[in-house]
């Protein structure tokens, strides 16, 4: 095509980018709507590329995508005045990359300075637990928060 030569033009139009964009939208989207079932089928190919079915809460959906057992899920509710945030994190030390996704009445955010203020007090709380902070950061692989 008359953009081929582009780099940035050839990564948006690689249709494996494409595939795995639409598959990571898929879990975002799965984990604020666990009642719904979902699936990506690539029908030049005809087969299911990802499939996720209707689960009663947040738990199953986090156990179904990742395998992230219940127990190894710390939730976190806060409330004050009219606001409530509901967080869960994943207290297993796994080899999954980091997964952090904030929602705001249910949908998706993106980089926003919600991100940057959660990872700062994050930081900050897990300072003030432990001295060495290497030791911590490679123990918290996955935040899930959801509001």
């Amino acid at each position: 095509g008359f953009l081929h030569n582009l780099n940035i033009q050839r990564k948006a139009i690689d249709s494996l980018n494409e595939i795995n964009n639409i598959k990571l939208f898929l879990e975002q989207l799965s984990l604020v709507h666990n009642n719904i079932s979902l699936s990506l089928r690539d029908d030049s190919k005809n087969e299911i590329i990802f499939e996720l079915h209707k689960n009663r809460d947040i738990y199953q959906t986090l156990e179904s995508m990742f395998g992230i057992n219940k127990k190894y899920i710390q939730e976190l509710k806060v409330e004050k005045n009219e606001y409530k945030v509901t967080a869960y994190i994943d207290k297993m030390d796994n080899e999954f990359e980091m997964k952090h996704w904030i929602y705001l009445n249910g949908k998706l955010l993106q980089k926003s300075k919600v991100h940057k203020i959660v990872n700062n007090k994050l930081e900050k709380a897990l300072k003030l637990n432990c001295k060495n902070m290497k030791k911590i950061k490679s123990k918290v692989n996955n935040v899930y928060l959801l509001t």
